[in-house]
């Protein structure tokens, strides 16, 4: 048929392929995270852990797969290279990516605050992606690291900030991969969690479908001003932990004379509203008042420049540029939050109560009774994580 009717062929062929995607796109507007939860839910109840000690300790899981940066040779033995992605804002990222063979969806992991992209996490969490061969996996540095602060000369603290940072960092990355990605998962860690739901709010209302599978986000703040500023109600042992997270952005920050303090501001109650008021709130004027990007300019800048910019009015302002709850009814991607409630770095009890005011089947709370700060992998094993990324990601084919 193909040789006497080419026309004829190539007419079925064309019919077939819309039919095909017309019944893939219904069949995706049937899922939902909301869907996706319920099922997991019954096939995966929360087991009773079997360390007491664990139990006890949400200290433990938080601080031993945690620790330390993976070596630049451990990962050349995964197949991984180092390459820097330079996006349109001049703003240069860190990642190390492994190429699977042939077209397939790529697995995005986002650092946490402070964390570099050879951050020990990654191999808690990424492990399973970076030993095999299902998925291309890019592995992304935050830009609250020492090492993007320094290389950038810059600060990005809001989640406007950092989520539009990794939007044009992805949008980058696609297009000169395009030949090679089926879809786009983002897995941040953390803040990185924080992150990547702002980027899927930029990809959606600017309709550009960058991040076109689902986001998953672990232990992540839902309000990143108010969750700054509980840090320094945290306990004596939470406040050292924290403090240890602190020191490499508190040293970059005095390398760009936004700080002079030490590393343990934390031991000082009032230093939590120092880090709002000396450094979040200065940077994001900074930021605003001087780059010209066409989102900020846009959306922006004329209400929250002017706002920032007015003493009485600054925390309000602010909230628009951190929290999450304003921008919710316009991200039109998949998005699940898992968060245990014996984390002692970000508080369940916040994240619980802005989530709980979203009233969205594709963005969905899975809630552990332990777990700690990204303590998962050890709370539960690595297993469960895996399966966890692997079933969710796949959901989204």
């Amino acid at each position: 048929m193909k040789k006497k009717h080419p026309l004829l062929y190539l007419l079925i062929v064309t019919l077939f392929s819309i039919h095909s995607a017309f019944m893939e796109a219904k069949e995706n507007k049937k899922k939902s995270v909301k869907d996706f939860l319920s099922t997991y839910r019954k096939n995966n109840p929360e087991k009773k852990l079997n360390f007491d000690l664990i139990k006890r300790s949400n200290l433990l899981s938080t601080i031993i797969p945690n620790i330390g940066n993976l070596s630049e040779n451990s990962l050349r033995k995964k197949g991984f290279y180092q390459t820097f992605i330079l996006n349109e804002d001049d703003f240069i990222s860190e990642a190390w990516y492994k190429k699977s063979n042939y077209k397939k969806p790529l697995l995005v992991f986002l650092a946490g605050f402070t964390s570099s992209a050879k951050t020990s996490s990654f191999i808690n969490f990424a492990d399973k992606c970076m030993t095999e061969d299902d998925s291309h996996c890019l592995l992304l540095e935050n830009s609250t690291s020492g090492e993007w602060i320094k290389r950038n000369s810059f600060m990005l603290g809001s989640g406007i900030e950092a989520g539009w940072n990794i939007y044009l960092s992805l949008k980058k990355f696609r297009e000169s991969h395009k030949d090679t990605i089926e879809k786009i998962h983002v897995i941040g860690l953390s803040l990185g969690g924080n992150d990547a739901v702002f980027a899927a709010y930029i990809d959606s209302i600017l309709k550009t479908n960058i991040i076109d599978g689902s986001v998953l986000a672990f232990s992540s703040p839902a309000d990143r001003i108010n969750g700054f500023i509980e840090l320094k109600e945290k306990d004596r042992i939470n406040k050292i932990i924290i403090d240890r997270l602190l020191q490499p952005a508190y040293k970059s920050l005095a390398f760009l004379g936004f700080s002079k303090k030490r590393a343990n501001w934390l031991e000082n109650s009032r230093h939590g509203t120092n880090l709002v008021d000396h450094i979040i709130i200065p940077s994001s004027q900074h930021y605003l008042n001087h780059r010209s990007l066409i989102f900020e300019r846009k959306v922006l800048k004329q209400t929250i420049v002017q706002q920032l910019n007015e003493k009485e009015t600054q925390v309000e302002a602010l909230s628009q540029l951190y929290k999450l709850s304003p921008h919710v009814i316009k991200i039109t991607k998949p998005i699940l939050w898992v968060h245990s409630e014996d984390d002692p770095i970000v508080s369940f009890s916040l994240t619980y109560n802005c989530l709980l005011q979203i009233k969205n089947d594709n963005f969905m709370l899975l809630s552990r009774r332990y777990g700690g700060h990204l303590g998962y992998p050890f709370s539960y094993g690595k297993k469960w994580v895996h399966q966890l990324i692997d079933s969710y990601t796949s959901y989204w084919k």
